[in-house]
Parts: structure tokens; C-alpha cells; sequence
């Protein structure tokens, strides 16, 4: 009889979702000084993405990848977004989301938060009664320094409406008829 050990803990933090010595065959050639597993993952990640963007000759993605400027071996490409985009599984879905990006010419963080929500994987943002509160007190508290005359009675009759439209709404989608 076998014994095996039971006593392997299971590994913490993201799955894995590119075979380790995939990334690190690829990555040797591609990007060679990448140490980490994580810089090593997003160059496989990169190079598919890239082979579906400069493959399209339909579209231009110059903004994203400047096919001129990466021949010439002077970067031409926005690595993090690329690496994102790469993430997507379909090659056209690839372009639809880069073109998307590229047209727009997002800031890398807002990209990142659009490719996350194209492919589905983005968390959505909880408001919570405090955050609801905070946004709440900065509109009013801009509305009231331009219109310093008004008093809280105005903001009280100004809550109630837009209470008692909520209310209407909510009541109209549950089929309450309000």
C-alpha cells in the first residue's frame, strides 16, 4: 500500500491560468530580463494579443501599438494595456476591445478597467450608506456655495423629491405601477 502526503497546502493567490514553463519558454525569447512569474505571464499574454492586432490590416491601432515604431525596436506599444488585452480569448474580440481603447485613447488604468468589464471579470463597485452620504453632502455643498441664500428647508424639499422619485421608479420596474 501507497501512502501519499495529504499535507500539501493549496497555493494562495491567483490561479494559474498559462502553463508556468509556457510562459517561461516564451518569455526567455521575448523578454528575457523578466524575473518575476507575473512579467513572465504578461509577456505570453503581450505576444497574443500583438499577433491579433497587427495581423487585422483593416484597423489601425497606432495609439495601442505602432507597428512602424516596434519594427524599428523602439517600444511602440502600451505594454500594460496590450498585456491586458491579451487576457481576451478571441482574436476579433481582441481587436473590438483594442479598438475601443485605441479610438479613446484611455488612460491605462481606465482601459484596464474596461478590458476587465469587457471580458466580464471586473468586481463591481459596492456603494455603501457612508460613500451614498459623502457623494450626497459634495453636491449639495457645491449647490449651497452657489446659492448661499437657499436655505436647509430647500435641500430637505429637494431630497424628499428625489426620494419619492426613486420610490416611483423602483416601484414602476417591480410592477407596482408607483
Amino acid at each position: 500500500m501507497l501512502l501519499e502526503k495529504v499535507s500539501e497546502k493549496p497555493r494562495r493567490g491567483r490561479p494559474r491560468t498559462t502553463a508556468r514553463n509556457m510562459a517561461e519558454r516564451i518569455s526567455r525569447d521575448l523578454c528575457p530580463d523578466a524575473q518575476s512569474e507575473r512579467a513572465k505571464v504578461d509577456a505570453v499574454y503581450r505576444t497574443v494579443a500583438l499577433s491579433a492586432l497587427v495581423d487585422d490590416k483593416t484597423r489601425k491601432y497606432d495609439w495601442i501599438c505602432d507597428t512602424e515604431k516596434m519594427r524599428a525596436g523602439k517600444g511602440g506599444f502600451k505594454q500594460t494595456i496590450v498585456a491586458h488585452l491579451g487576457r481576451i480569448v478571441d482574436p476579433e474580440a481582441i481587436r473590438d476591445a483594442a479598438a475601443y481603447v485605441n479610438d479613446r485613447q484611455l488612460r491605462t488604468q481606465d482601459a484596464i478597467r474596461f478590458i476587465r468589464e469587457y471580458r466580464g471579470v471586473a468586481k463591481r463597485k459596492q456603494l455603501d450608506c457612508l460613500e451614498l452620504t459623502e457623494q450626497l453632502l459634495r453636491v449639495c455643498g457645491e449647490y449651497w456655495k452657489s446659492f448661499p441664500e437657499l436655505g436647509t428647508g430647500f435641500f430637505v424639499t429637494a431630497l424628499e423629491n428625489a426620494i419619492a422619485e426613486l420610490t416611483g421608479i423602483s416601484n414602476e420596474e417591480a410592477g407596482n405601477g408607483g
